[in-house]
């Protein structure tokens, strides 16, 4: 089990995250709040286990998420999933304009990434993190399918600073910590060379934000952990063949 500390006094937090600091959406919401120094409090809560107070799947938590996923929050009452929703909303509330920005055009860009995102980007977690955890060497996709995916991704990105134009928004928050996973410092899961000139740049930039080093505490604690799984099943991918 793993937990991140939060630099905030708790008796003092009314928004609540459902999640685990390994889950690539949740850091996300919570890199947004450290970002903006919005306190909060992580409830962990494992996706797939079924204990009460901790997993996603056991009744308690469906109340709250019918759909067994995280990220969920709780903020004073109102409940709201889904991370992408739950970005815009905590932006609008708490008026981040820096990163999600009034303006209708740059807005309508924002959210067209959020949407592209989870048929493409998403894929990495769920083709390459997913398969080692779950140790499930059927769900693994080949290195031609994964690589489309991260052309796209860089043509996406091109020349631009950001996912969405000049500024950081809650698009590049959201495809980082699926990206970002991937690089040797966490799980070593793709290998970033010259094919990739401006997710390199982007991912550089991405790792000075604030709030990133804390955000991806938890990712780094189970480093070791994943290590270990993908010893596993690289094993059990042997053993197919």
């Amino acid at each position: 089990i793993f937990s991140l500390s939060c630099p905030f006094d708790l008796f003092t937090m009314v928004l609540i995250i459902y999640g685990t600091p390994v889950s690539q959406p949740v850091r996300a919401v919570m890199w947004a709040c450290l970002m903006h120094r919005l306190p909060f409090e992580l409830k962990l809560t494992l996706p797939r286990r079924t204990e009460a107070g901790l997993g996603a799947r056991h009744p308690e938590y469906l109340k709250i998420n019918p759909w067994g996923t995280v990220p969920s929050i709780s903020d004073d009452g109102f409940v709201l999933y889904e991370a992408a929703a739950i970005l815009c909303y905590l932006a609008d509330k708490h008026r981040w304009t820096g990163v999600y920005p009034t303006d209708l055009l740059q807005r309508a860009r924002i959210h067209q990434y959020l949407h592209w995102h989870h048929e493409h980007t998403r894929k990495l977690t769920l083709n390459l993190f997913g398969p080692v955890l779950m140790c499930s060497p059927q769900t693994r996709a080949t290195t031609a399918d994964l690589s489309e995916t991260m052309a796209q991704l860089e043509q996406y990105l091109g020349d631009k600073p950001f996912f969405c134009g000049d500024a950081l928004s809650v698009a590049d928050l959201l495809a980082y910590c699926e990206v970002g996973q991937l690089q040797p410092q966490f799980f070593g899961l793709w290998e970033f060379g010259p094919s990739y000139p401006n997710l390199s740049r982007w991912l550089a930039v991405m790792a000075k934000q604030p709030g990133h080093d804390e955000a991806h505490k938890g990712g780094v604690k189970f480093k070791p952990k994943f290590a270990e799984m993908k010893q596993k099943f690289e094993e059990a991918c042997l053993v197919q063949l």
